[in-house]
């Protein structure tokens, strides 16, 4: 197996068309009013199925999100492992790419920052957030470290997580501030990111 591969994100079963139809309903229902203010009947009826099928597929509207929250964090992963593979030049040219990739998520996934924020509020959730920002720190790793020169120990992959967890957390805490951020207010917070996260990881780039 391939080192990549030990850090790809979960496998799991292809989703059935009724289970996309669901999540596509979720998602755009999460959007308009919030996740609060949804059921799985109002999912049913937007997917056009019944409420039975819906809880065929997922136990109750917790589960829902749950899927969908898994399906933001696969869609990002490899939106990020792409940017990533990509040479720009530099760490910090590597770091902004990153950036502007992760903002590509928040501001083009439906409900992504609503499921992320329910997610990130949930003691219990913490798990999944774990396996997930591991395994992209794996998939960045081993994309970044050849091209940076530095060796892919411990101590680099946790550099790796914590600079994702940061930028996750402040990108994600402007978005609520300020849902509806202007090109300058969202280069004020890149730049404020990308500030905070080049010395941490420039401390393993090889002079």
């Amino acid at each position: 197996m391939a080192a990549s591969d030990a850090f790809a994100p979960p496998e799991a079963a292809p989703p059935s068309t009724t289970s996309l139809r669901l999540l596509d309903a979720a998602a755009a229902l999460i959007d308009e009013r919030g996740i609060d203010r949804i059921t799985m009947t109002d999912v049913a009826v937007r997917a056009g199925v019944s409420v039975g099928t819906a809880y065929r597929h997922h136990a109750d509207r917790d589960a829902l999100v749950r899927a969908l929250f898994d399906r933001h964090t696969a869609l990002a992963h490899r939106m990020l492992v792409e940017a990533a593979s990509t040479p720009h030049g530099s760490l910090e040219s590597d770091v902004r790419a990153l950036l502007d990739a992760t903002l590509r998520v928040h501001r083009t996934v439906p409900a992504y920052q609503a499921v992320r924020t329910w997610q990130w509020l949930r003691p219990e959730a913490r798990g999944d957030r774990t396996v997930a920002v591991e395994a992209l720190a794996g998939a960045l790793s081993d994309v970044l470290a050849p091209r940076w020169g530095v060796a892919q120990d411990e101590g680099h992959r946790e550099r790796i997580v914590d600079a994702i967890r940061r930028a996750d957390a402040l990108v994600l805490a402007s978005f609520l501030d300020d849902p509806t951020m202007d090109d300058a207010a969202i280069d004020g917070v890149l730049a404020a990111v990308e500030a905070m996260l080049v010395p941490v990881l420039r401390a393993d780039v090889v002079a």
